[in-house]
């Protein structure tokens, strides 16, 4: 049985919207975000902070967090953490 152009072209458009489908579910859940939701706004920083900088030394997030994981659970680190 040969494939045709046309009915690869069907196969691989398909694999690939499955595959987005699945990507944007995981990431919605990932986020607590029930699909269909937007999720909560980011907190405002009490103090000027770029997390660039401290990703440039290689710091990971759970090195200042308590729940690292994105969504409504999101801690701010003390400030031991943060003076040390």
């Amino acid at each position: 049985m040969s494939i045709t152009p046309c009915r690869l072209a069907a196969v691989l458009t398909l694999l690939l919207l499955a595959s987005l489908a699945t990507r944007l579910h995981g990431s919605a859940q990932s986020a607590g975000v029930s699909p269909g939701q937007t999720p909560p706004p980011a907190p405002v920083q009490p103090l000027p902070y770029s997390h660039k900088t401290h990703l440039a030394l290689g710091l990971q997030c759970r090195t200042c967090h308590v729940n690292p994981d994105a969504g409504t659970l999101m801690t701010y680190p003390g400030t031991a953490i943060c003076m040390g």
